[in-house]
């Protein structure tokens, strides 16, 4: 899985390898839990629960307060996901908070 990740003019890689398929990764990358997963003990996000279990759906807008480290004094974060591409396997949203102003994710696999 590739996640390409794109601030002003710096586009920063972070490839990691899966022991499973990679329509199994793709299908395990749009649920709640796994994002969930993926992010525990660096964020947590308050709300959470209430969240859709397939997260990465087209249109699917949140707005939540992020903990870093799950303490930290936590800021505002909205984000949409924009696409969802399943024959690309390529998931774009559109991301704000009160630190960064605005960017956008690629995910690939």
């Amino acid at each position: 899985m590739v996640t390409p990740f794109r601030c002003n003019e710096m586009l920063v890689y972070r490839t990691s390898t899966l022991n499973v398929s990679a329509e199994q990764a793709w299908q395990a990358l749009k649920l709640r839990d796994t994002f969930l997963f993926v992010t525990r003990g660096v964020m947590s996000y308050r709300g959470s629960e209430s969240w859709p279990e397939r997260l990465m759906s087209p249109g699917v807008e949140i707005c939540t307060v992020v903990y870093l480290l799950g303490f930290l004094p936590g800021t505002v974060h909205s984000f949409k996901i924009v696409s969802v591409d399943n024959k690309a396997r390529e998931i774009n949203t559109s991301e704000h908070a009160h630190l960064a102003q605005r960017w956008w994710w690629a995910v690939l696999t």
